[in-house]
């Protein structure tokens, strides 16, 4: 499949209508770097590779595309967990850092979510009473 692998076909967001994006044109690319100013369309790009791989972006629709434009259909789980995203969601999600005055907790991984339990049960606590 990511021998195919040369772009992605996207509409949604900031992309009002359809955009064929090219990653990779030659066959030796192995690497992208996408940068741009606020507000271009660098956090919808990484959702809708996300989209692709969990289909859980709704507002986005977006492929995978070859070097003529074609769409390369993920027939397999395995060619979607070939998928990575890091990005903000991501970020937020896996690494967390509590400011408290001069020290600073910095929580990597699911402990992140153990955290975020404890702050609705303290914001249960506090309506309770």
């Amino acid at each position: 499949m990511f021998s195919d692998f040369y772009g992605i076909k996207i509409k949604g967001k900031c992309f009002q209508s359809e955009v064929n994006l090219k990653f990779f044109s030659e066959e030796y690319h192995r690497f992208c770097l996408i940068y741009g100013k606020n507000g271009s369309g660098k956090s919808t790009i990484s959702q809708a590779f996300d989209a692709i791989k969990q289909n859980n972006q709704p507002l986005i629709a977006s492929q995978i595309i070859d070097k003529s434009g074609a769409v390369v259909d993920l027939t397999s789980e395995n060619q979607k967990n070939s998928i990575f995203v890091f990005n903000e969601e991501y970020a937020n999600s896996k690494v967390k850092i509590k400011d408290n005055g001069l020290d600073a907790i910095v929580l990597l991984g699911d402990v992140t979510n153990i955290d975020r339990k404890l702050e609705k049960i303290k914001n249960i606590r506090e309506i309770r009473t």
